[in-house]
């Protein structure tokens, strides 16, 4: 299983989208989320994937009691909605995951046998890899993140939580993937640096490379001008001040994106030398 994830509001979409005019083998376009006005370009994101990584973080029998009449529009509808996105941003500890999967192993093992050599993309694998690979194995990943103010940021203005909540969600969610996923071969594919001009072409280089051949100086153009629209970057705070924990965890991904710029295997205790 090829894997696309990260921390969400962090790229992975335009990543997906990238590996595809690379050459990647994805999903058939009736088997995955349709585009709509927040990703207009699409999700990339296999229908079959999303709902049982749903079914791992939630539970299979989850569901919401839904506000009705006057209430639908006012502060408990609101609330409501709210609190069914919130939900994945207090996901389940690893061994809830783990029995939940443990369940419906024959589904995780149908659903992923059928994209065999696929990329499978969908941000929810930073709390549920670990689950999948009990049962088959994760042959790479593509991790992408971003600089964490601009994801706080996204996150507050679209569930309407504060800033901190933003920061401590982007933490919980790198915390949570870096634990799941050692040994597995990885890249790491940093978004900010794929719209800026001086750095995108080697970023790109990262994903042919996660493709195990070179792109050409001609594919990469191609790719810059047809898939990358910095129109649709709409948070851009890099010198954001930022929590020192947050601030310590972002310098390890950079490393980390410094030491992983090719696929080998992940060690999460070692940091290398550049």
């Amino acid at each position: 299983m090829i894997v696309v994830t990260g921390t969400g509001r962090c790229g992975t979409s335009l990543v997906a989208n990238i590996l595809l005019e690379a050459g990647a083998n994805f999903d058939k376009i009736s088997e995955m989320l349709p585009p709509d006005e927040h990703n207009p370009k699409g999700y990339f994101e296999s229908k079959e994937v999303v709902a049982l990584n749903k079914a791992l973080i939630l539970g299979k029998s989850v569901s919401f009691p839904s506000a009705s009449g006057s209430a639908r529009g006012g502060l408990f509808g609101g609330f409501m909605e709210n609190l069914k996105k919130i939900n994945y941003f207090l996901p389940p500890r690893e061994a809830v995951i783990e029995r939940r999967a443990a369940k419906i192993k024959d589904e995780i093992l149908k659903i992923a046998q059928k994209r065999d050599q696929m990329v499978i993309k969908d941000v929810r694998f930073s709390y549920t890899m670990g689950a999948w690979a009990k049962y088959l194995p994760i042959e790479k990943v593509a991790y992408c993140f971003r600089h964490p103010s601009e994801v706080a940021s996204s996150l507050s203005k679209s569930y309407k939580i504060p800033l901190s909540a933003g920061y401590w969600v982007w933490k919980v969610r790198v915390e949570k993937f870096l634990s799941q996923a050692d040994g597995i071969p990885i890249v790491f594919i940093n978004y900010n640096n794929l719209l800026d001009e001086k750095t995108q072409e080697s970023e790109i280089q990262r994903l042919f490379e996660f493709l195990e051949r070179k792109g050409s100086e001609e594919e990469i153009k191609k790719i810059i001008s047809s898939v990358i629209d910095r129109n649709l970057y709409k948070q851009v705070s890099i010198n954001a001040q930022l929590p020192e924990n947050i601030a310590s965890l972002y310098r390890t991904l950079r490393e980390f994106h410094r030491n992983y710029c090719t696929l080998k295997p992940f060690d999460n205790n070692r940091l290398e030398n550049p």
